[in-house]
């Protein structure tokens, strides 16, 4: 399983298995300076939450959202964070978080006490990420693979 974060630096991807956010409009290129990149299967968990504030989110292709619909991910970021920041129980979650390969959910469970203060920290990171980008622009960009 990888690890449950987020990744600030584009020097430290290897290959091409992330998801990335850009700030503002597609730029005709990936991999941006200033963009929050994902492992595949840790953004995997965001996805739920994404689809249901932006219904046309593909995996596999490149989705701007507004900021409207951001504000309204970050809101649900945060609330999922007072999720996993509670006593919740790993079948609590199945509602609330994606697991998009076969066995993510199995290992996200076998630690699922390190994971999920993972998960908070990568959330909290990523909700504040998102509010503070919003200031400067009025749409952002998930990059798919």
């Amino acid at each position: 399983m990888k690890a449950i974060r987020v990744i600030t630096n584009k020097d430290e991807l290897e290959g091409t298995g992330y998801i990335e956010v850009l700030p503002g409009s597609y730029k005709n290129q990936c991999w941006n300076e200033g963009s929050l990149f994902f492992e595949e299967e840790v953004f995997g968990y965001l996805e739920p939450l994404i689809e249901r504030h932006e219904p046309t989110y593909d995996h596999y292709a490149f989705t701007e959202i507004e900021k409207k619909q951001w504000v309204a991910i970050a809101d649900d970021l945060d609330a999922l964070h007072s999720l996993l920041t509670s006593r919740v129980e790993v079948a609590e979650l199945q509602n609330h978080i994606g697991f998009i390969f076969k066995g993510t959910a199995e290992h996200f469970a076998e630690n699922f006490e390190p994971n999920k203060a993972a998960l908070a920290l990568l959330i909290a990171e990523f909700s504040g990420w998102i509010r503070a980008k919003l200031k400067e622009h009025s749409a952002m960009t998930i990059l798919g693979m």
